[in-house]
């Protein structure tokens, strides 16, 4: 029987890589980093050597010579939210074509775990970060740390009010107009609609626009048409036993996203109510809806 022996790989030092050439540790490095003032002869050399010895950059302390990680961190509501995976698709992209990593973190909709994000991003020493702010989080204090630590903050989608803090979001008020407006060209009246947690800016512009486009077309806004939802498919079904219960149930819903349509179709479907068809033409609507309003 033949034996195998394994043998603990050799880590090759920038030191290595100088003792070999013949150079200094800090022409080595300066070569490895492309610097200007060292010759292309010189770089080739180093370069060829450190792929012979299969030399590995040491990130952490180049990253503290430099202050600086190449590494951006993003924080996501939830990966299952086909939304969220198209942006990070984009955000790994870009990052990648200009020699950035991303660290990515879903909260899960728990602020709790926003914290830990941040915590972790701050011990990484992330360069900068990306966030979609969870349903949950009212108080941003956690936030606010990466602000006092002097860490680039950059909200997308879902964001909150902070002094100096950029965002990059939809125009929500215009989709939710435009998501109302379609359904009174279609000949409905009681429409109802579904709201997610409105202390979020991005759900609350969404009834926002719905109220307006009832206002535009002449019709008063019916509170009793609007449900409070949570932005889930348990949501969307808890608005439908509601909407059920009414003597005069809604013609139309408006959900104010996929996860809470998704549960009143179900709920639609076991109660046999309403045209499902026509609503997941809806959804789609609402779907592309979101992609031309970016």
């Amino acid at each position: 029987m033949q034996s195998i022996v394994l043998t603990k790989a050799v880590k090759v030092t920038i030191q290595d890589l100088a003792a070999q050439l013949n150079l200094t540790t800090a022409t080595v490095s300066r070569a490895l980093s492309n610097h200007p003032r060292i010759s292309d002869s010189t770089k080739k050399a180093v370069t060829e050597l450190a792929e012979k010895m299969n030399y590995r950059r040491n990130r952490i302390a180049s990253s503290l010579r430099s202050g600086k990680t190449q590494t951006i961190g993003v924080i996501i509501p939830s990966a299952e939210i086909n939304f969220f995976g198209s942006v990070v698709h984009g955000i790994e992209s870009i990052a990648n074509t200009n020699g950035y990593n991303i660290l990515l973190y879903q909260s899960n909709e728990s602020t709790e775990y926003e914290k830990k994000a941040i915590e972790t991003f701050i011990d990484v020493r992330v360069d900068g970060v990306l966030a979609s702010v969870a349903k949950e989080t009212t108080d941003i204090s956690h936030y606010l740390e990466l602000q006092n630590r002097g860490i680039p903050l950059v909200f997308f989608d879902r964001s909150k009010d902070m002094v100096n803090v950029p965002s990059v979001i939809v125009d929500d008020f215009k989709g939710g107009y435009i998501a109302t407006e379609h359904l009174l060209q279609q000949g409905y009246k009681r429409i109802a609609h579904i709201t997610g947690p409105l202390h979020l800016k991005i759900f609350n512009d969404r009834l926002n626009g719905y109220n307006s486009a009832l206002h535009a077309a002449g019709i008063e806004v019916n509170q009793s048409l609007i449900f409070n939802g949570n932005v889930s498919i348990q949501a969307g079904k808890e608005a439908m036993d509601y909407y059920f219960s009414l003597a005069e149930p809604p013609d139309s819903i408006f959900s104010v996203e996929d996860f809470t349509a998704l549960g009143v179709i179900k709920a639609a479907k076991e109660k046999k109510r309403y045209d499902t068809r026509a609503i997941g033409d809806f959804i789609s609507l609402l779907t592309n809806l979101r992609c031309l309003l970016l």
